[in-house]
């Protein structure tokens, strides 16, 4: 008998049924029985959804990844995460523990990995209610995350990342002038001192406790790639291109100089097309009137000095 049930065969049925207790209840359980955690349908939770199957059972989170017939093969995103969350636990990122991992062959094949629980606010829901006295200790502490996860590591293999870029759909999205401009800043780049990035450190992702402590979740999208990769949902996202965050997190660094590097990041992130496109429509500008970075740079500081 078949613990899943339902029919995956693309994207949208996967979307459809991702956060769907019922259609999972029995594959949570079977990971339960494995891993010896005490479990029954009703201590299945729904908790934020990402891109797989993410459930809360007691004090653990169970993350089921998407199969292969879905369209995308989330057992290639289940060993990126696997291995960076242990890497960045070793590290002693303020992170979730690895508790357990594996997979189930059923109907389909669903890598898991079973990880503490935090039980904090998503960063988003709170970062407007900040005081001026508390915003230092935020961006201190982010410091603090990126000094210790972006470090040479061998947990993920290198990918090239220009290759990478030159196939990426996304860039398709954007002016012609501005894409190639992309393309010819990432050429010149130097890729020999890439350190291990999570590449998605936004508000999203960073959990805020009662504390005021944060803890950074959801490492499939971690990378070896220079540091300033990280930059752009930073930038975008978690501090929500806001100066009083900036200034404070470029330091002694001249707004110029960080400028540059945030640029860097947009040209190889694989999600930097569409943090260019978002930001013009959350800011009210038009992507076609951008035709190179140094015009979306003009237009970037504009908004910082808002």
């Amino acid at each position: 008998m078949m613990l899943f049930n339902e029919r995956i065969a693309s994207w949208d049925d996967w979307a459809r049924m991702y956060q769907s207790i019922p259609a999972f209840s029995d594959v949570i359980l079977e990971i339960c029985r494995r891993e010896e955690i005490p479990c029954e349908v009703c201590d299945i939770k729904n908790v934020t959804p990402g891109t797989h199957a993410v459930f809360k059972v007691h004090s653990y989170i169970i993350k089921v990844f998407c199969p292969k017939e879905s369209g995308f093969d989330g057992s290639l995103d289940a060993a990126v995460e696997l291995n960076s969350m242990k890497a960045a636990n070793r590290f002693g990122v303020e992170c979730p523990r690895v508790i357990a991992h594996g997979e189930i062959a059923d109907k389909y094949t669903f890598a898991y990995i079973v990880m503490d629980f935090i039980e904090a606010l998503d960063f988003k829901d709170v970062r407007d209610k900040l005081t001026p006295d508390e915003i230092p200790c935020i961006v201190t502490q982010v410091k603090e995350i990126l000094s210790r996860l972006n470090r040479p590591s061998d947990a993920i293999p290198a990918l090239d990342l220009l290759g990478e870029l030159k196939k990426n759909e996304r860039l398709e999205k954007l002016p012609e002038n501005l894409r190639e401009d992309i393309i010819k800043t990432a050429e010149g780049l130097d890729f020999s001192e890439s350190v291990l990035v999570h590449g998605d450190f936004t508000d999203d992702n960073t959990l805020i406790d009662s504390e005021k402590k944060l803890h950074l979740i959801d490492f499939a999208d971690c990378h070896l790639a220079p540091w300033y990769y990280e930059l752009p949902p930073i930038v975008y996202s978690l501090f929500d291109c806001r100066r009083d965050f900036l200034d404070i997190f470029r330091g002694e660094m001249s707004i110029d100089e960080f400028i540059g590097f945030f640029l860097k990041g947009l040209a190889i992130h694989d999600f930097g097309a569409t943090i260019i496109i978002d930001f013009c429509e959350k800011f009210g500008y038009q992507i076609e009137d951008i035709h190179s970075l140094k015009d979306f740079a003009v237009v970037f500081t504009e908004v910082c000095n808002r």
